[in-house]
């Protein structure tokens, strides 16, 4: 008998306007799965996901994300988390994994199994890119490495006199 979904997709916190410093509800999401969350996926595209606006200043702000976004039919798996935890990372990296899906050593195991692209992220805007990279079928990495290739190339134009 499978056990069912006790941990919530969503969650609500607090969250503190950094403008205003007014503390209120905000409605975090831990998992987006493609296909069927598409709406979800818009507001992350169009940037109100993530991007709450303040009801007392009105100003909007980012906020550091702890999400899955998985696409079942890319097998892909992007990880969005404000962690610098190595070992998390890595654990991460490691398999088909959800936040609220490992409740022991055996989830673990059936989860360690998953044949996706996984991909760890640590900013909305990095979420956003790698999202879009794959609706457009560009290979991600190719394009890690032209960033890294180009800042490159501008630290040394900022050094040389």
């Amino acid at each position: 008998m499978p056990v069912p979904n006790v941990f919530p997709k969503s969650v609500k916190q607090m969250v503190q306007c950094p403008f205003c410093g007014r503390v209120y509800d905000y409605t975090a999401h831990l998992e987006i799965h493609i296909p069927g969350d598409s709406d979800l996926k818009k507001k992350i595209l169009n940037k109100t996901l993530f991007f709450p606006r303040c009801p007392r200043c009105g100003k909007e702000f980012k906020l550091k994300p702890s999400c899955i976004y998985r696409d079942d039919n890319k097998r892909l798996m992007i990880i969005a988390t404000d962690s610098s935890d190595a070992a998390l990372e890595n654990l991460l990296k490691s398999g088909n994994i959800r936040f609220n899906d490992v409740r022991n050593d055996n989830d673990m195991a059936d989860f360690m199994k998953g044949m996706y692209t996984r991909r760890i992220v640590h900013d909305v805007d990095a979420f956003r890119e790698k999202i879009l990279l794959s609706d457009n079928n560009y290979d991600d990495r190719i394009i890690e490495l032209m960033k890294l290739s180009l800042s490159g190339l501008m630290k040394r134009e900022r050094s040389e006199p």
